[in-house]
Parts: C-alpha cells; structure tokens; sequence
C-alpha cells in the first residue's frame, strides 16, 4: 500500500482518490443539520461538511456513520490523514484556463483535510450552508465561480469536482518546528508558482513571496 513520505510534494491526485462528494443535499442520505433548504432543484437538509467525506476518516456520527465507502481503502488507498498537516495546493481546471491555491496548516485541530473542506465548500459555493470556520467565502473564489457559470459550469455538483479538481500536498511531523517550516515552504510554493506563470495562485489573497521578484540579484 502506497504512502507518503514526511518532507516530499506528492504527484498531483485526483480529487475522488482522497474524497467523496454527494452534493449539498443527497436524499439517500440522513442528515441532523437545521433546516430544509433547496438546492440545485433539491429540498432536505445539508449534508455532514456540506456533503465531503475524506476517504480515510472515520466517522462516528452524521451523514457518513457507517456509510461503505464507494471504493474500499484496501482497493485505492487514501494517502491523506485527517489530522495530516504541511503545506498543500490544488488546481481547477477547464478546457481554457485553470485556477491555482497554496496553502498551510500547522494544527492538527486545523490540518490539511479541515483546510480542504472549507476550500472545497467555497468551489461549490455552498458557504451560505455551512457552519462556523466553513461559513466563510472570499472575492477569489466567487471570481472562480462567476467565470464557470458563464461557461454554463455548475460547480457545486459532483462530476464536476471529479473531473477538475487535483491535490497535492507536503506533510511533516507535528512538533515544535512545524509553524516556521511551513510558513516557509508555503512563501516557496508561491515563489515557484510565480517564477512559472508571472502571478500568484488566482484563489489566494495575499501574496507570500513578499515581491521577491525587486530582490537586487544582479546587484
């Protein structure tokens, strides 16, 4: 069974190799949150995490409690970790343009996969649905989302995240030394990313590499 090592970038990973996605509302599914809601034409409740399930987790309560997973781990194996932490990033991406994040996680009470979720939510634009630290959505990610309804792209639905979306990611040790580890990693990310495309990652706010490009090399 594949793992990944402390201190290594993975390949780009399929979105359904590390999760499962059934949608906002899944009427095959039980749900104990608020009210009734209708989305995409569908009336229920939303789902556990707004319908994202990592693969890897198990789950004592909500919408997947002893729900069999589509593929069993022992088939295709899930190389995130719920409480996993480092530095991770993931592309969008369509027949003509593509949209980039990097980010970082130095807690296991905020680790890679909580930091996923909430991206995740904002992709589908269900924010509005979500609880406490998911409920938030950005001016990036709204952008990312004006652009693929132009398009005629609902990007809330499963096939969608199936098709377009791919994680990478780099995980350490949590210890003593992983908050200034990842920071830098994360400034390196972004530097790289720059370097290639002449921009910071479109779904990020705030740039890292902290105009790095005026640094007097030749000087």
């Amino acid at each position: 069974m594949k793992k990944v090592k402390y201190g290594s970038w993975t390949d780009w990973i399929k979105f359904e190799d590390l999760y499962e996605y059934y949608g906002l509302i899944n009427k095959d599914l039980k749900s104990n949150r608020g009210s009734t809601i209708e989305w995409n034409g569908i009336s229920g409740k939303p789902l556990q995490d707004n319908g994202f399930r990592l693969r890897s987790k198990e789950y004592g309560n909500g919408s997947f409690k002893s729900l069999p997973l589509k593929i069993p781990l022992n088939q295709k194996n899930c190389l995130l970790k719920e409480n996993d932490v480092g530095v991770y990033c993931f592309k969008i991406a369509s027949e003509h343009r593509s949209f980039h994040y990097v980010g970082v996680s130095y807690s296991p009470n905020n680790a890679i996969h909580g930091r996923l979720v909430h991206h995740f939510i904002k992709i589908a634009g269900t924010c509005s649905f979500a609880g406490g630290r998911y409920s938030d959505d950005s001016p990036e990610f709204k952008k990312m989302r004006e652009y693929f309804r132009d398009i005629g792209i609902n990007t809330s639905l499963p096939e969608f995240f199936k098709t377009s979306v791919n994680i990478s990611f780099i995980k350490f040790p949590n210890n003593n030394n992983i908050l200034s580890k990842v920071m830098k990693i994360e400034g390196m990310a972004m530097q790289a990313f720059r370097h290639y495309f002449g921009i910071i990652p479109e779904l990020n706010s705030r740039d890292e590499t902290y105009n790095i490009e005026n640094f007097p090399f030749k000087n």
